[in-house]
């Protein structure tokens, strides 16, 4: 797929991935279905685009979004940044952030004078 194609595609991903950020059972079918493709097409895709697998790129698309809502002060607990990304479990969201960061969300939420 050409560099531009590519770049239009993972735009109306992302897109996608705005509109149901905060659905917890987004998983790869529900969005090839929303990206009017096969499952094993979507997977492909986000794959020769981003070199990462769908799962890994729809869980750092999230908490990159998490990190920028605690930033902005868009949420001030990671409680409401945890929920409002798709997760249901705060102590996993955590440690992905973590993983990913290197810092918690209260850190972060610290850092920038929220709490």
């Amino acid at each position: 797929m050409p560099v531009e194609a590519n770049h239009k595609w993972l735009k109306r991903l992302n897109n996608i991935l705005d509109e149901h950020l905060a659905e917890t059972d987004l998983d790869n079918e529900r969005l090839a279905d929303l990206m009017n493709i096969s499952e094993r097409q979507f997977y492909r895709k986000v794959k020769a685009a981003t070199q990462q697998t769908p799962n890994h790129y729809i869980r750092t698309y999230r908490l990159k979004k998490a990190k920028s809502f605690l930033e902005t002060g868009t949420f001030r607990t990671e409680r409401e940044a945890c929920f409002a990304v798709g997760y249901v479990n705060t102590t996993y969201f955590k440690k992905q952030f973590v993983s990913l960061f290197g810092k918690t969300p209260l850190q972060l939420l610290r850092e920038n004078g929220w709490r």
